[in-house]
């Protein structure tokens, strides 16, 4: 969607605001962004580089070929991209690939390090490319969608079918539920995707020694678990809530959604997600249907039964 790109730039922009340095403007804060924030960040930057064209000159989704001003509307997207790398510079993300051929980001920092301070230009280039691209949203859109809604995360479902996620609405009629509506959660893949899959092989929630053991391997081996968490485990869940806030916003019909959907639950201590999370399947009659893992297994063991 084209609104995803002007959306993930506003988003981006607004977090450096509020919880990093900036020179010119906002002075190093004593203890510098925690680790959430570091997540969010990172979760924020890779959101808008998968928004932004993988090859230059290409179009998004009504950006340059609808706008009527495509000249400057892809030396404004050349700017959304310059300003990522630089940020991605600036604070040392890195990207590497494991024995599996599976790339992931780290960050080079330690905890205690200094916060670099990122250029003011790059917020400048940022801000100045959500205004050239703006005209072209609203275009393509035809209309403004409110901004922030408030939903309540247990109506969604999210269910994979080997190959791609898809997002169900809960529909209640009587103590019966059903979910209905299946659609394509198509952003949600990668490292997020499979934290997601453990949650659903686990219940609903992941134990933080659970989800370092999911991605503590391959060269990854070599990290210490407190650096898997960190620098894994921490932007992981970041990336993987925003997704889930994405696809039930463009559900919802509005740009963005309040909430956190995998939320820390220290009672559990266990990453929880507070939408369902478990497997798309087709029914008899062909129908994309949601179920949760125990679900499928309870079907499992019936069948084995009967088969006996």
């Amino acid at each position: 969607m084209s609104d995803d790109l002007v959306a993930a730039a506003r988003r981006l922009v607004a977090h450096l605001r509020e919880h990093f340095p900036i020179d010119g403007e906002k002075p190093p804060v004593s203890g510098g962004p925690v680790t959430a924030e570091w997540g969010m960040l990172f979760g924020y930057l890779s959101l808008l580089r998968q928004a932004i064209p993988s090859r230059p000159g290409e179009g998004v989704d009504g950006y340059v070929a609808f706008s009527g001003q495509a000249v400057r509307d892809q030396a404004a997207i050349e700017r959304l991209r310059a300003a990522c790398d630089q940020i991605a510079e600036t604070y040392g993300l890195r990207t590497a690939t494991n024995e599996r051929g599976q790339s992931y980001e780290y960050v080079e920092r330690e905890v205690g390090d200094a916060v670099p301070m990122l250029g003011g230009d790059v917020v400048l280039a940022l801000e100045y490319a959500v205004r050239v691209l703006e005209p072209a949203e609203a275009v393509r859109q035809g209309r403004r969608r409110r901004s922030t809604e408030k939903t309540e995360f247990g109506r969604w479902a999210f269910g994979f079918d080997s190959r791609q996620w898809f997002l169900f609405r809960k529909k209640k009629v009587g103590d019966r539920v059903t979910w209905i509506e299946p659609s394509l959660a198509e952003r949600l893949k990668g490292q997020p995707a499979q934290f997601a899959l453990a949650i659903a092989e686990h219940g609903g929630a992941i134990s933080r020694e659970e989800a370092v053991g999911l991605f503590r391997t391959g060269d990854r081996r070599r990290m210490s678990p407190k650096g898997v968490y960190k620098n894994v485990v921490v932007p992981t869940r970041s990336k993987l809530a925003i997704m889930i806030r994405e696809a039930v916003a463009r559900a919802c019909g509005v740009e963005k959604i309040a909430g956190d959907p995998v939320r820390w639950d220290a009672n559990s201590q266990s990453w929880r997600a507070v939408v369902e999370v478990g497997y798309a399947v087709k029914d008899d009659d062909d129908r994309i249907q949601f179920r949760t893992a125990e679900q499928l297994r309870a079907g499992e063991d019936l069948a084995r039964r009967q088969a006996r």
